[in-house]
């Protein structure tokens, strides 16, 4: 394990650490598949990519679609046949996309009539949220600071038509960050 000791055994505050987030991962979490698998994967502190179904979270999330379709649209209707655009956490309407991915940057690019999308971001927890969450994003710091946890990239590919993205290009409402 990354996360031993010289003496092959791991500090308790370590084992501590581990086993609260291990829980959390198996309570909170206990319906939100993609949530539990990514928290894991940063437990297993391997730093593996992780592939994610970007066209499934599209499908899945009526949040970022429209700010992705909306804003691809938009960048579209300026003469760009590329671009990039960012779906901040707040914009996720599906909590466990949500949290799997928290903040998602996507790259676009027209090919003919269809639009390919990418993603290559991180994993990772910040230790300044101000939000509730913020003990919990503390001791994820921690861990990866002990070698116990791993960020990791998550990547992604999808394809949509162009036709797809000036119909659904609806007007989206921009939320404020709120910090519970």
């Amino acid at each position: 394990m990354r996360y031993s000791h010289p003496d092959r055994t791991v500090h308790p505050a370590t084992a501590a650490g581990l086993a609260a987030m291990r829980l959390l991962a198996t309570t909170l979490m206990h319906r939100l598949p993609r949530a539990r698998r990514h928290l894991q994967h940063f437990l297993d502190a391997s730093g593996t990519s992780v592939t994610i179904n970007l066209t499934q979270l599209l499908r899945d999330d009526p949040g970022v679609r429209a700010l992705a379709f909306r804003t691809m649209a938009a960048q579209l209707q300026r003469g760009q046949t590329a671009g990039r655009l960012a779906a901040p956490q707040v914009m996720f309407k599906n909590t466990d996309w949500r949290w799997a991915t928290g903040s998602l940057v996507l790259h676009w690019r027209q090919v003919g009539d269809q639009i390919q999308l990418h993603c290559c971001d991180r994993y990772h927890f910040q230790r300044h949220t101000g939000r509730i969450s913020s003990p919990v994003h503390r001791l994820a710091v921690w861990l990866e600071s002990q070698g116990a946890a791993a960020a990791f990239d998550m990547v992604g590919r999808a394809v949509v038509s162009v036709e797809a993205v000036h119909s659904e290009a609806t007007p989206v409402v921009q939320y404020k960050r709120l910090y519970l």
